[in-house]
């Protein structure tokens, strides 16, 4: 049995999961912990399935496709999307939420990420104002964890 890329992927994401779950164990209070270790676990599970997977021999390597590209351009990511306008929407995202926090950057985000993608405006709206309401009434309602509001808002609230 022979460990593929993937394997040592999934094995490097459950040991940064099991840190972010024992730093967040040593917190002196519960709430903030209750994310990191939520979250942690959830996705130490899912990486462990996956290696489970893998090392099993349930899930079979798919043969790669050699796509032909023009000489010194990278491979799309996914269909129609280049490497370097991918990473400038993961780029722009946390500089948005940065800025701008969560409540406007998450759908704002998503708004425009899914219309780019070349879904329809009624499309992008509904799967905009779902993942906000599903973003607020997760945090905000249920954890009651305050997000974060952007550096802008939090100027604002000081004038």
């Amino acid at each position: 049995m022979r460990l593929r890329q993937s394997s040592y992927f999934a094995i490097a994401i459950m040991i940064v999961m099991l840190v972010m779950i024992g730093v967040a164990l040593n917190f002196p209070y519960v709430q903030p912990a209750l994310l990191p270790i939520l979250l942690g676990g959830f996705v130490f599970i899912l990486a462990g399935v996956q290696l489970w997977k893998e090392l099993s021999g349930k899930e079979k390597p798919e043969a790669k496709k050699e796509v032909p590209t023009p000489a010194g351009e990278q491979p799309p990511v996914a269909k129609g999307v280049s490497l370097g306008m991918f990473s400038f929407w993961m780029a722009i995202f946390p500089l948005a939420i940065l800025l701008l926090g969560h409540l406007i950057a998450v759908p704002a985000f998503i708004l425009s990420f899914v219309r780019w993608r070349g879904r329809s405006w009624p499309v992008s709206i509904v799967f905009a104002a779902v993942m906000t309401a599903f973003l607020y009434g997760l945090f905000t309602l249920a954890m009651r964890v305050q997000l974060y509001p952007g550096l802008i808002f939090q100027a604002m609230g000081r004038l």
